[in-house]
């Protein structure tokens, strides 16, 4: 008998450096804000470790934050840096440019509807929880039957790491969370045979002694 043969395709999914509506506590969503001092001084020193990595092929999420983010890794490990819509943090409709005190008192029916956690629930003008991981796991298969066996940076959000980790690993939605995303940080997760697996999950050890790094907002 011969031995089966595994098809395993790597990707470090990366966040984005900090940015201004980061440390006010803003909702970005699939709106933007630029980068902040730290968070260029983070992206420099997560260039430098991806240049120690050499990952195969660089993808970035199409908006602001994460492209200037993988633009300022390139400069360390010069590659092609590849656009994919499908990468964007989660659209949060009307909630997006707002904090979230301000959105429980502006918003208080829509925010009461989305706390109850309902995969299929979309806020106004924005996606649901559902629709956010089919478009997220669509792209993440799409690029690795363009790169089997290879290894793939992905330079996203906070929110797809954190939603693609609770897809993996079966946690509900509706799970409080117990865990820390920061900015820059890396998780490393595996497809394998058609599986996902986790391997690393919210690595800053780059970043140790050097920069603070936020925990996530979407």
């Amino acid at each position: 008998m011969k031995p089966s043969t595994v098809s395993s395709t790597e990707f470090i999914l990366a966040r984005h450096g900090e940015t201004e509506w980061n440390t006010r506590g803003v909702m970005q969503g699939h709106l933007d804000s630029p980068l902040t001092p730290t968070g260029i001084e983070q992206a420099q020193i997560l260039g430098r470790r991806i240049a120690r990595i050499r990952p195969d092929h660089i993808y970035s999420s199409d908006l602001g934050r994460a492209h200037e983010t993988a633009k300022i890794i390139t400069r360390y490990y010069p590659k092609p840096i590849h656009l994919e819509p499908g990468l964007r943090e989660k659209n949060i409709g009307i909630f997006q440019s707002h904090d979230w005190r301000t959105i429980k008192q502006k918003f208080a029916d829509v925010y009461r509807d989305f706390a109850a956690a309902d995969p299929d629930y979309a806020i106004p003008d924005g996606e649901s929880y559902n629709q956010f991981i089919r478009r997220l796991v669509t792209a993440l298969e799409q690029i690795a039957v363009r790169h089997p066996g290879e290894q793939i940076l992905i330079v996203s959000h906070g929110g797809i790491v954190s939603a693609f980790f609770r897809h993996i690993l079966g946690i509900p939605l509706s799970a409080p969370r117990r865990y820390r995303l920061k900015n820059t940080s890396i998780t490393r997760i595996i497809l394998e045979n058609g599986e996902w697996f986790l391997d690393t999950f919210g690595d800053t050890s780059h970043l140790e002694g050097a920069v603070e790094s936020h925990d996530d907002i979407v």
